[in-house]
């Protein structure tokens, strides 16, 4: 009797095996921003999450009518110039749908942003790293993300800018990861212009 139920047991137990399997892989489809080729708009490969070891890789995600984004350009200036001597790369990641090439190189023309940029027309890397405003912050390591939010807290609201900042949260998080630690506060709400709404 066992002879004749233990293979057909085994049958069944594999049979159960193959669709869980299966519901598995409907369940979790593979990210889009995974599976997908980027480039940035010069044509270099990019790959968001291949960062060396040490190095720390900054995504801002941004528009080019964001006023409160644009404001943040010097600040992102005088920061790669602090990091570039330690393997920090700043990448700017526009999520508008209309953006062309041609437009984010005017823009980055016009506010000195000499940083890599990346065209996320169908918000794939923003709605992989739960980013749902500009500017917002991803910050990764060879690990993954390790900060996501704000810049600072110089802007308290819509329209309201301080001028001045009392949490430098970008910089406290770099800082953090190149001295070898976590950073103390890895999330934090930005405040900035909601992603533009795709087509």
């Amino acid at each position: 009797m066992s002879s004749v139920t233990t293979p057909r047991l085994r049958a069944h137990v594999a049979a159960f095996a193959c669709i869980a399997v299966l519901v598995q892989a409907c369940a979790f489809p593979p990210s889009i921003a995974e599976s997908r080729a980027w480039s940035t708009t010069r044509g270099a490969r990019f790959e968001a999450e291949v960062v060396a070891t040490g190095a720390v890789r900054v995504l801002v995600f941004t528009t080019t009518d964001c006023p409160i984004a644009n404001s943040y350009a010097p600040l992102l200036v005088a920061m790669d110039r602090d990091w570039r001597a330690h393997d920090v790369e700043i990448v700017l990641v526009h999520v508008d749908a209309d953006a062309t090439a041609a437009s984010v190189h005017a823009h980055a023309s016009d506010y000195s942003l000499p940083f890599p940029i990346v065209l996320d027309a169908q918000q794939e890397l923003a709605m992989r790293y739960g980013v749902t405003t500009t500017p917002e912050v991803a910050v990764l390591t060879r690990d993954g993300m390790q900060y996501r939010g704000r810049i600072d807290d110089r802007w308290r609201g819509r329209g309201i800018d301080s001028q001045t900042a009392e949490s430098h949260d970008l910089k406290n998080a770099v800082d953090a990861l190149l001295a070898g630690e976590l950073p103390a506060v890895a999330r934090t709400e930005p405040v900035g212009c909601r992603l533009p709404a795709l087509p």
